[in-house]
């Protein structure tokens, strides 16, 4: 009769990926010892499954706290299961796609405490976020107007009657709406038309003509679909910064800036920037008959994405991309 034992594995942020452990403790069906990364744990089931070794299923449990990564966690379809990544019992492991940020400086500006801090990989041009999470709660980056949206007063070389699928890449702004501001090229206008919203970064903007002119295309006309031009708002002004749970990236000199919630402490505030723009990807091979099946992920939460475009290069944006909170 052949043995068809559950297989155990354990990943723990604190557990070691180095030494020989390709097959478990013939004992008690366990590693010796957990692994610190899942990709670790996938690699070496599938070593497992080359050689013949698995005779039956097989759980990965994860510790409790936070598995950072980087980069997603690929799975192929020699990583076919019957296979469960699962929460180890009594626990709550955490799938990051963010680095905690610290070494924070508590200062009075604009009136107000705020906590400083600089990120050397930013200054480099290595990095750059659009999120930031403070006690696994999403802060907003300072917009403009703080109530409301304003409204698209024209649309240079386009009509309202365009085809809906028209693109632009400029728009002129109603007086007094946009400014010159310090940090023009890292202000985004956010589109909201039709069904989509529709980032625009500001590549520039004419304070004669009020014309902003954006780094991408819209994929639809600037209209709204019942009341004229579409409405929006802008984000990321560094002049606006200035309200409890604003926060901005000066991505010139890798300083963060935010202003705490009442009753926030660095000392006690976790807070994370996202780095991955995915956590999982499954990457099969359709075309010959090769899916990733039969995969199980029970108990563990998925936090901290961050998010750059649309892949074909519009300015259009899906709420479902905004990263998980």
């Amino acid at each position: 009769m052949s043995d068809t034992r559950t297989i155990e594995f354990h990943v723990s942020p604190t557990g070691v990926d180095k030494g020989s452990r390709e097959m478990p403790d013939p004992n008690s069906g366990t590693a010796d010892a957990p692994f610190a990364t899942i990709a670790h744990a996938r690699d070496t089931v599938r070593g497992m499954k080359e050689r013949g070794l698995l005779s039956g299923p097989v759980t990965v449990f994860l510790r409790g706290g936070r598995h950072e990564i980087d980069t997603p966690i690929v799975f192929r379809p020699e990583d076919s299961g019957p296979i469960t990544y699962a929460a180890y019992p009594g626990e709550t492991p955490v799938v990051s796609g963010g680095r905690e940020v610290g070494g924070w400086t508590v200062e009075e500006r604009l009136g107000r405490t705020v906590w400083t801090t600089t990120i050397p990989e930013v200054a480099a041009g290595a990095w750059y976020f659009k999120q930031l999470f403070v006690n696994g709660e999403r802060r907003a980056r300072p917009r403009l107007p703080r109530e409301g949206f304003y409204r698209i007063e024209d649309v240079p070389d386009r009509s309202r009657d365009d085809y809906i699928f028209t693109p632009s890449d400029r728009f002129v702004a109603a007086e007094g709406d946009i400014n010159d501001w310090s940090n023009i090229t890292d202000v985004e206008a956010v589109v909201l038309h039709y069904w989509v919203e529709e980032r625009m970064p500001f590549a520039s903007y004419d304070a004669a003509t009020r014309v902003v002119s954006s780094t991408r295309e819209t994929r639809m006309n600037l209209k709204d679909e019942y009341e004229g031009w579409a409405k929006y708002y802008v984000e990321n002004v560094r002049e606006a910064l200035g309200e409890p749970g604003d926060w901005y990236l000066d991505r010139a000199t890798g300083e963060l800036t935010y202003i705490p919630m009442p009753g926030e402490t660095p000392d006690g505030a976790v807070v994370v920037a996202p780095v991955a723009e995915d956590l999982l990807r499954f990457d099969g091979r359709p075309d010959g008959g090769e899916f990733v099946e039969h995969l199980r992920f029970v108990g563990i939460r998925f936090e901290h994405t961050t998010w750059s475009r649309s892949p074909d290069g519009y300015a259009t944006y899906s709420q479902a991309a905004h990263g998980v909170g």
